[in-house]
């Protein structure tokens, strides 16, 4: 290749050259640059194992040779200023470190090729030194070698990984024979390709393409919701593993079967099987799949090493429940369109496309090398790769290679266990057999469940119709123990008792009672719920459960878990406060068995203060408790806080936990046992149309072959892990619908989530309180927490209700909570908006349970969120806005972290790139890295503008137009929105920028009149003559007005003067310079100290002015603020005037003037409020924000007052907006204003001639 048009630097002469990286190049650089240390996800390992004698100095040869043919193995990077570019070295030879397998006595021969890999992989390269390549030769015998190549993706991939395999073996082949190697001369290199892509997208040749693709991904897109074991936390995390399976030989060639039947390749085949999978798993039937396209449409392309591979975004469609037929040629019609718009960078998509983050990728590759037969009986085989990080959730890939096709799923641990990520392998391979022996079924109803997991989820019975119903009768039982003493007393609710004869008396006769009907409030709930306990447990247990072992053992446990509890209860009192269900059922039996006393409290008490509860336990002697949990909860609570007394005999309370939707208030606290040494067992219960179930706790088992975790859609049992609906089997034809969520975990238990009504979702993902809640009570202060919707509009904000634990000392303040969730790692979406800390555990007073009804509204109580530190300049309002799109998070602060609210790589690859084109400006990710804040990030900006600014800045210096000149009022020197407006304008209006002056740099205090002489310097330089268009805004508008005025002094033309939300004057303001000039004429302040307290009283001066919008303490600090300065002031007079103490020294004063720093805002606002306008008499169009024309009658008039023929327009937005936001409809009316000058031209000036008017034709309409 000819490099000599290309750039070298001067210090190595023509050692290396220089060429523009790709845009996938630069994606690479991006996150490598936002993961410190680099990522390891994109150090691609190439495992090599050789099989005879190895020649290792040939194959040390051979290994340079490859690179000194490809040169993208001899590059590195640099970074100027945001423009990334490759360096090619001119030559790079390779060092071969070679390993014996015998220093490494501690691992095993088995397992050491797979360790030596993940080391190399973890290994960090630096893109700017290289080289991005390297290779260890591991011996791991005399006729075995291992070599480890390991290569950063930005400079290779896959296909090029078969390459460089292919040409290392060509040149191992001809060195050994001494020949010339048979690879031909290649045409170009990779830099070659990057120029050719540079040019397609100065031409904007991908204009087609990119129409395609934005067609294609409109619209909202919400995320995956995996079946994480452990959800996403914030930070960046790389970590990575694989795990993988063989599928059979005749699967595989069952599934191209139906392919070629179908018309479909086997890509599509196994990717449609995919989309299944994570359908099945999500419930979702719209969302992307990224998956690598070679991207080599070309032939001079295929045989280059370098990183041509380009993810494409495909949309999978499972609306409407297709066949699998039916999906699959969904599936070919995407895939064909795509791969043919598959040119457009991906990075020009991150725009395209509105889901919050990439999370599955899948890859089919039917072209990995086979192993290769070399000299002298040597032979390579290549192994599977490993993963040491991964920038995807979940990576799918489907790998032909030697005859067998390997099914791989990359996975983050962090998010999945191992065994969830095999159990995802099952289930594709019993998907394809499912789709292969019937590709019309619907894809809901496709088999997914392996045969062990049918068995586990008690799917799978054998011989449970043949074996015959299983009996639980313990009437026997209970009529031996009461006609022991038929008259003894069994229950009692207040004067009215009954005894044990009369009970059974009770039960005898409402033996086939309702067992739905309503429930009596008083002792004939006992008789009545046991006549229906017993009617339940006299009946056979339903067919479908059959006979097992386990099943077996489980009721037999049921059964005895009575007779155990009679023991515990025998001859004491017991309370029963729970509501009617299984929990009253177990109680009333338990209390007979027992010869017990069963006591019912009165109505009310439980609502009643916990110190009553307490004191009625005491009076009548209770030893066994039965409290719902809430219940408890509270008694605890206040016993622990000395509110109530425990009482005396009380040893055993056996708490009913409810919903999950009453947070750590229903379940039983982990440190109950510690209340006075009363033990406390808790009962999870589930209530169904079909009655109460008990779950959990003794003294009945759970019943665990009724439950079922059914898909919504067809009603199949979902797997483990897998969110579904839950049911209630009562038979083999009958399931009941309990209206909750749930999925079984690994250990077999039931994971309820919750009524299916009340779930939380942000933007697809749904949203566990129960994280949130956990978190809570590990921070010292909070005993319990219940977190729920703030609003049910509004399910991304949440409220946490807090209940404090005097014992661990004070609640923390929200500040300080928000900060201890941070610090467990809690994304920003999980962190409640607000809090509200409760005196009590509202319970109801019928059943015990929590009252959700009773938590007070988050308005009157809860204390207030922190104040979002608003924004202050145009730019940041910009990025503002940029995040909130991105992140899909609203109400962001300047100072809130881009990933503590949900932000990754991929967003903030898609923030850069937006914030790049909205302002013209390349944010390096470094910025990102140190402080991820708006305001960061916004200085950065403003602080490389401001050091680089020029006086003008041509932003469009052609068209027809006359030219615009604008002063665009951002004081931190960006105006990054004048860019926007300028396009706005159209190309036909000239624009220029007259950025403010760097008054940091002054000497003394400028004047509005001094900063509109220089920017008439820049004019003039730019355009000697007129006409002219002059605008400005905000404070910009006010020199702008002046810069007017000079022109006009000077005999020129202003064709129109637009002033933007400015007011010619502040009172407030001049009473504040004065003020402050008079008190720093008395204490002998330089101009710098006298602007600096005139800034820091008008900050205090628009506090009280948006009064109405602070929060309380907000407008608290204000008085105190505006004392503590002018009492300060009025301190430092008193002392000038009277001195009791001796002057300061001489360094005293340096310290002082140096803690002074220099503000361009308060030096601004000095010189707006020294200013005096003069009368302007030409055209003038004033253009308000909505909040100035809150008081723009004053405004208006004012100016009117200055300019008579002056126009008022109205703007959208508030002041910040109407530049941003709203930038469309300022262009807009800035049109118009101009469409009707010329349409009536202004009157000439007294010293305007012909000649002048006819000096620059071209800028007249």
């Amino acid at each position: 290749m000819n490099r000599n048009n290309h750039s070298s630097t001067p210090e190595m002469d023509e050692s290396v050259f220089l060429f523009p990286a790709t845009s996938a190049q630069r994606r690479f650089w991006l996150l490598d640059q936002l993961q410190p240390g680099g990522h390891p996800a994109f150090n691609m390992s190439l495992a090599m194992r050789w099989h005879g004698p190895l020649d290792q100095v040939v194959l040390r040869r051979a290994l340079n040779e490859v690179v000194a043919r490809h040169e993208a193995l001899r590059t590195t990077f640099e970074d100027e200023r945001g423009q990334l570019r490759q360096v090619i070295a001119a030559g790079l030879v390779l060092d071969l470190p070679i390993l014996d397998a015998s220093a490494f006595r501690e691992t095993s021969a088995s397992d050491l090729p797979a360790q030596l890999m993940h080391e190399e992989a973890r290994q960090p390269f630096d893109l700017r030194l290289g080289p991005l390549i390297r290779a260890r030769l591991l011996r791991l015998a005399p006729l075995e070698h291992l070599l480890l190549v390991t290569i950063h993706h930005i400079v290779s991939d896959g296909w090029s990984n078969a390459i460089l395999t292919r040409d290392l073996c060509a040149f191992y082949t001809a060195f050994s024979h001494n020949t010339a190697p048979p690879l031909p001369e290649l045409a170009i290199q990779f830099a070659d390709y990057a120029e050719w892509q540079q040019a397609q997208l100065t031409d904007d040749s991908f204009a087609a393409q990119r129409a395609y693709w934005r067609q294609k991904l409109a619209g909202d897109l919400p995320g995956l919701d995996l079946p994480f074991d452990r959800r996403p936390r914030t930070g960046p995390n790389v970590s990575g593993d694989v795990r993988s399976r063989v599928l059979p030989p005749e699967l595989v060639r069952a599934a191209k079967s139906l392919g070629a039947q179908e018309n479909a390749s086997p890509f599509m085949i196994f990717f449609a099987v995919s989309q299944v999978l994570l359908h099945r798993y999500t419930g979702q039937d719209d969302f992307l799949i990224t998956s690598p396209s070679a991207n080599r449409q070309r032939s001079e392309f295929e045989p280059l090493i370098g990183p041509f591979a380009n993810p494409l975004l495909l949309r999978a469609d499972l609306q409407g429940n297709p066949s699998f037929r039916e999906l699959l040629g969904r599936v070919r019609a995407v895939a064909l369109e795509a791969f043919s718009n598959q040119d457009i960078p991906f990075e020009l998509l991150l725009d395209e496309f509105q889901a919050p983050r990439l999370q599955v990728n899948f890859h089919y590759d039917s072209g990995l090398q086979q192993p290769v037969s070399l000299p002298d009986g040597l032979t390579l085989e290549l192994l599977p790769s490993v993963s040491v990080g991964t920038v995807y959730e979940l990576s799918a890939s489907v790998l032909e290679y030697a005859g067998a096709v390997r099914l791989e799923l990359e996975y983050n641990p962090t998010l999945f266990d191992a065994e969830t990520i095999e159990r995802m392998l099952g289930h594709y391979q019993t998907l394809l057999e499912s789709v292969i022996n019937d590709p019309a079924t619907a894809v809901s109803a496709l088999p997914m469940l392996t045969l062990q997991e049918k068995t586990d989820l008690g799917l799978e019975r054998g011989g449970a119709d043949s074996a015959g119903p299983i009996q639980l009768n313990i009437r026997a039982a209970l009529i031996e123990r009461v006609m022991i003493k038929p008259d003894a007393m069994a229950a009692r609710h207040g004067r009215r008792e009954l005894s044990c004869a009369e009970l059974l008396a009770h039960m005898e006769s409402a033996r086939n009672a309702d067992k739905t009907g309503p429930t009596p409030s008083d002792l004939d709930q006992a008789a009545g719920w046991v006549a229906h306990w017993r009617a339940r447990v006299d009946t056979p247990l339903p067919p479908v459960i059959g006979r097992s072992p386990e099943l077996e053992a489980s009721i037999s446990a049921a059964a005895e878990a009575l007779r155990e509890c009679a023991l515990l209860y025998e001859g004491e009192r017991m309370a029963s406060c729970t509501s009617p269900g299984v929990a009253a059922i177990e109680e009333i039996g338990a209390a007979l068995l027992a010869n017990a006393l069963l006591v019912y409290p009165t109505p009310g008490l439980l609502a009643e203060p916990a110190a009553n509860l307490a004191t009625w336990l005491e009076t009548e002697n209770i030893a066994v408790a039965c409290l719902p949990a809430a219940t408890w909860n509270r008694l605890a609570a206040a016993i622990i806080a000395r509110k109530a007394r425990k009482p005396t005999k009380l040893r055993l309370v056996i708490a009913t936990e409810g919903s999950p939707g009453s947070g750590s208030f229903g379940r039983v606290a982990a440190d109950s046992g510690s209340t006075g040494g009363v033990r406390v067992c808790k009962r999870t219960v589930l209530e169904a149309a079909g009655g109460t179930i008990a779950l959990e706790g003794r003294p009945l088992q759970p019943v665990t072959g009724r439950l079922r975790v059914l898909d919504p859609r067809s009603g199949e049992p979902l797997p483990i892990g897998v969110i579904g609906d839950l049911f209630v089997s009562e038979s083999a034809d009958c399931v009941i619908r309990t209206g909750e969520l749930a999925r079984w975990l690994s250990a077999g238990t039931l994971d309820r989530l919750g009524a299916a009504d009340e779930q939380s979702y942000a933007r697809g993902f749904r949203i566990d309180p129960r994280q949130t809640e956990a978190a809570l009570c590990q921070i010292p202060g909070v005993r319990h927490a219940l977190v729920r919707p703030a609003d049910p509009g509004a399910s991304s904000k949440f409220i946490a209700y807090l209940l404090p634990d005097p014992t661990a000392g004070r609640l923390p303040s929200d500040g300080e909570l928000r900060q201890h969730l941070h610090e467990q790692g809690l994304p920003n979406r999980l962190v409640p908006a607000l809090f509200v800390s409760l005196k009590d555990v509202p319970v109801s007073a019928v059943d015990g349970d929590l009252d959700l009804t009773a938590l007070p509204a988050p308005q009157k109580s809860a204390r207030s969120a922190p104040e979002s530190v608003e924004p202050y300049v145009g730019l940041q309002l910009q990025l503002l806005a940029i995040w909130e799109d991105v992140l899909g998070v609203r109400g962001i602060g300047i100072r809130d972290d881009f990933f503590d609210l949900g932000g990754n790589s991929l967003l903030a690859m898609r923030m850069l790139h937006r914030a790049e084109l909205a302002c013209g400006k390349v944010i390096l990710p470094s910025a990102l890295f140190r402080n991820p804040t708006v305001e960061h990030l916004a200085g950065e900006m403003a602080r490389e503008v401001i050091d680089e600014s020029p006086t003008l800045l041509r932003v469009n210096d052609t068209g027809t137009r006359t030219p615009f000149f604008y002063l665009h009022g951002d004081l931190s020197g960006g105006g990054f929105y004048s860019l926007k407006l300028s396009r706005a304008l159209g190309p036909e209006q000239p624009f220029y920028v007259l950025p403010p002056r760097d008054i940091r740099a002054l000497s003394a205090a400028s004047s509005v009149e001094e900063m509109a002489a220089v920017h008439l310097q820049a004019l003039r330089a730019v355009r000697p003559k007129g006409p002219y268009v002059i605008g400005g805004f905000c404070v910009g508008g006010l020199v702008a007005y002046e810069l007017a005025q000079q022109i006009k002094a000077d005999g020129d033309e202003v064709e129109m003067l637009l002033i933007i939300d400015a007011a010619p004057e502040d009172g407030m303001l001049r009473t504040l310079r004065k003020f402050s000039a008079a008190l720093g004429r008395l204490l002998g302040w330089d101009d710098q100290k006298k602007i600096a307290h005139f800034g820091r009283w008008a900050v205090w001066n628009a506090r009280v002015l948006r009064w109405d919008s602070l929060n309380r303490q907000a407008q608290m600090s204000i008085p105190k603020r505006v004392y503590d300065g002018f009492a300060g002031a009025f301190g430092m007079t008193l002392r000038r005037l009277f001195p009791r103490t001796p002057p300061r020294k001489e360094t005293d004063k340096v310290v002082a003037t140096q803690s002074v720093e220099r503000d361009a805002t308060s030096a601004f606002l000095w010189a707006a409020a020294g200013y005096a306008g003069h009368p302007y008499d030409a055209q003038m169009a004033v253009l308000l924000s909505d909040d100035v024309l809150c008081d723009g009658h004053n405004i208006s008039r004012k100016w009117q007052e200055l300019a008579p023929e002056m126009v008022v327009h109205p703007l959208k937005g508030s002041h910040l907006e109407c530049i941003t936001a709203h930038v469309d409809t300022l262009a807009a009316t800035i049109q118009n204003c101009l469409e009707t000058v010329a349409a009536s031209p202004p009157p000439r000036t007294k010293r305007e001639t012909v000649s002048t008017m006819a000096a620059k034709p071209e800028f007249q309409h």
